[in-house]
């Protein structure tokens, strides 16, 4: 099997091999400024034994609040021209989970906010996940 490179809003993925599509939406969720509302898209990967890779962009400011994050351990990557902050946490959307995320902002003019995080535990193999992404020129 090969790796695939599809696009999720304005990032262009290497996938590993082995991952399928799992889910992929669009929801308009309310935002901090109003009237105005936010979009939330997400899409989801799982391989044969149940690891995942998630991933989140915003349009806009939305009140979501999925619970809170702790992080264990930080660092910094770059994610095509962004500098992203990733964290092995010790909880994560309020409960006891460690996972692998990754925060960043797009470029201009869009400025969407990403989150990706991964059960995958392997800090190489998601930060060279991470490397490989590209921002679309969208």
């Amino acid at each position: 099997m090969t790796s695939s490179t599809p696009t999720f809003v304005d990032l262009v993925l290497t996938l590993p091999t082995g991952l399928t599509l799992q889910a992929d939406t669009r929801e308009e969720v309310s935002s901090l400024i109003p009237g105005s509302p936010a979009v939330e898209h997400f899409r989801s990967y799982q391989d044969a034994s149940g690891q995942g890779l998630y991933f989140f962009a915003w349009e806009g400011t939305p009140t979501r609040d999925r619970g809170p994050m702790k992080a264990a351990e930080t660092w910094k990557v770059q994610v095509g021209s962004a500098d992203a902050t990733v964290s092995r946490t010790s909880h994560f959307f309020g409960h006891e989970k460690e996972v692998l995320v990754a925060h960043f902002e797009g470029p201009p003019p869009a400025r969407r906010r990403h989150m990706i995080y991964t059960t995958r535990l392997d800090r190489a193999a998601f930060d060279a996940l991470l490397a490989a992404i590209r921002f679309s020129p969208k």
